[in-house]
């Protein structure tokens, strides 16, 4: 029997839909190398994680559909589009690694899954009135024209404009947990009257237009984050949907953060926003994360929306050890 039953209630979980496919695993062999490591494999662990808790059943894991040009168009300019499909040179920025390293197609075809699972996501909680996660989001420093700190393509700009074209009309919220600020959501949503923007992070890159920001200064705590966390719910509207990017770089030693939360403040700030949305449709994405807990934090966004629980991630879990000896 899966020791890991035994830790919850799987009679009283929550309906959850998760958003997933292998591919998400990013395609560039220099990303997981060096000072700017991506944690490619965190939607991998954390997919697994879940199962094995039974958070999840094999029927609640979505592949998603690769989002087309034609809705990336709706949010990013022809010239930016026209750029990541023939110069390598591009996405080679953006994730920071060598042109030699990045395949334009291979690349492109994971972002694309990425923002079609937003868009998915977004669907399925609009039409189902329930929660869904993205493991692969929340692309939040991309802008119409341009892409930077390892997001190419603003996914929830897309998925909130393809929405807009199928006909949903209400408000928006788009709560921004992640440690860096929201420059390129900003970009694309910030002089909509329709979307919310609202962020806590540790870095001041300047006012960002129709953000509503709360900055902490560096190395902040467990109570001085949730309590930021906290003044931020309050100043939120009243929303049909909302996207929640929940940042792991904020874990004390990221490699990019300079927050000092642990694992449990982490799943408190899940817990805390859980809560004050309740009911409502949301979309969770997993945004920035370089370390090598960072899929307990998505793992963690799982348990907190299905079981509502601090229950930790036992500390002699590993993902890989767990796969090979399913196997």
């Amino acid at each position: 029997m899966n020791p890991l039953i035994a830790l919850f209630n799987t009679a009283r979980r929550r309906p959850l839909r998760v958003f997933y496919d292998e591919a998400y695993r990013l395609p560039i062999s220099g990303a997981e190398v060096g000072a700017h490591a991506l944690e490619t494999r965190r939607a991998d662990d954390a997919v697994h994680y879940l199962l094995q808790a039974r958070a999840l059943s094999t029927a609640d894991v979505i592949n998603p559909v690769a989002a087309n040009y034609a809705d990336l168009a709706l949010v990013h300019t022809p010239e930016y589009l026209d750029s990541l499909q023939t110069d390598p040179s591009v996405l080679a920025r953006v994730f920071a690694v060598d042109p030699s390293d990045v395949y334009i197609d291979e690349v492109l075809r994971t972002l694309r899954l990425g923002v079609g699972g937003t868009i998915d996501a977004a669907r399925f909680a609009l039409k189902q009135k329930q929660v869904a996660i993205n493991t692969f989001g929340g692309f939040h420093h991309a802008a119409p024209s341009r892409g930077a700190g390892f997001c190419a393509l603003n996914d929830v700009a897309v998925a909130i404009a393809v929405l807009r074209s199928e006909g949903f009309e209400g408000k928006v919220a788009v709560l921004d947990f992640d440690f860096h600020p929201p420059d390129g959501t900003a970009e694309c949503l910030g002089t909509d009257p329709t979307v919310w923007l609202g962020s806590v992070s540790g870095a001041d890159w300047g006012p960002l237009k129709g953000v509503d920001e709360q900055e902490l200064p560096q190395g902040a705590n467990d109570a001085q984050y949730l309590e930021a966390v906290e003044k931020l719910l309050s100043r939120m509207p009243r929303v049909e949907l909302a996207f929640v990017l929940a940042g792991a770089d904020v874990l004390t030693g990221d490699r990019l953060g300079q927050f000092n939360l642990s694992l449990p403040g982490t799943r408190q700030r899940e817990l805390l926003v859980a809560r004050r949305l309740g009911s409502l449709p949301q979309v969770w994405l997993p945004a920035g994360g370089y370390s090598a807990h960072a899929w307990k934090v998505l793992a963690g966004v799982g348990l907190a929306l299905a079981f509502d629980t601090e229950e930790a991630i036992p500390t002699d879990y590993y993902p890989h050890v767990a796969r090979l000896t399913a196997i």
